[in-house]
């Protein structure tokens, strides 16, 4: 187990990477980012990951079987899954797994991906930009997307469906973020989709401050002062 050293700065987030041979260089990552991070091996976490804001699961084996990252989606939290971790939490045949990561299929994309779309995880990054090759290797990537589920990057030389490299799903109050493997730290542009993904939660789902709140009370006051009107 490995936490980043020092305290996270200013808007760190804790953060828990299930690990392959590349999971320690994330969380090295993670941590020169300001963010504290706690590996666990491959084969899942070793203690409940109730205090951690962020799961990234790089892990080619773990089922998942106890849906430990659903219930930390429940509590409106982030999960980020990376290459082979959708097949091997089972999403060609878990219903739980398909609703909460968004799409019911995996397989293998291949060639170039590009971004299709504007979104708080992509930042800066325009849609058409290319953000990798694997050529021949094996590209994880997703199809039969969820309608509410929203595809950042896809490998565009397929035909229709194209299948998705970078997919956001709102779930039950959690932020679910998938991630094609050969985007990884050491590359600029791949390092502002993983700083935006492990920041999901906050981009996706603002906190409603003082003022919203107030704002939606008033709404509701009036509302309900016009349902009592009408009825009287």
């Amino acid at each position: 187990m490995f936490a980043g050293a020092g305290a996270a700065q200013a808007g760190g987030k804790k953060v828990a990477v299930i690990g392959t041979s590349n999971a320690q260089e994330w969380c090295d990552f993670l941590a020169s980012h300001g963010h504290n991070c706690t590996l666990f091996p491959e084969a899942g976490p070793s203690e409940p990951l109730d205090s951690f804001d962020v799961a990234i699961d790089l892990s080619h084996t773990w089922s998942d079987s106890a849906e430990t990252l659903a219930d930390f989606l429940r509590a409106g939290k982030t999960v980020i899954t990376v290459h082979d971790a959708p097949f091997a939490l089972g999403i060609e045949s878990n219903p739980t797994v398909q609703a909460w990561i968004g799409a019911r299929d995996y397989l293998n994309g291949a060639n170039a991906m590009y971004t299709v779309t504007t979104d708080p995880i992509l930042g800066s990054i325009p849609p058409g930009t290319f953000v990798s090759d694997c050529s021949a290797a094996f590209c994880g990537a997703l199809r039969e997307i969820a309608p509410g589920a929203k595809v950042l990057g896809a490998y565009t030389e397929f035909s229709d469906p194209e299948p998705a490299g970078i997919l956001r799903n709102i779930w039950n109050g959690g932020v679910s973020v998938f991630l094609t493997n050969f985007i990884s730290p050491g590359i600029p542009l791949h390092e502002e989709i993983i700083l935006n993904a492990v920041n999901a939660r906050d981009l996706t789902i603002p906190a409603v401050g003082q003022g919203g709140l107030l704002v939606v009370t008033a709404l509701l006051g009036l509302a309900g002062y016009c349902v009592i009107r009408r009825r009287s």
